[in-house]
């Protein structure tokens, strides 16, 4: 699974993870598209 993380340093990291099976009442979703709201951008 990859995954960016927001850092204290402000720096913005990407990480593959490995994945693992949903439990019990999990679902996995797949992402295909993901975005920010243009009002967040003053915090990059």
């Amino acid at each position: 699974m990859r995954r960016a993380a927001w850092n204290a340093d402000r720096t913005l990291s990407v990480h593959d993870d490995p994945q693992r099976a949903p439990g019990e009442g999990e679902v996995r979703v797949q992402v295909v598209n993901a975005g920010i709201c243009g009002s967040d951008l003053h915090w990059y």
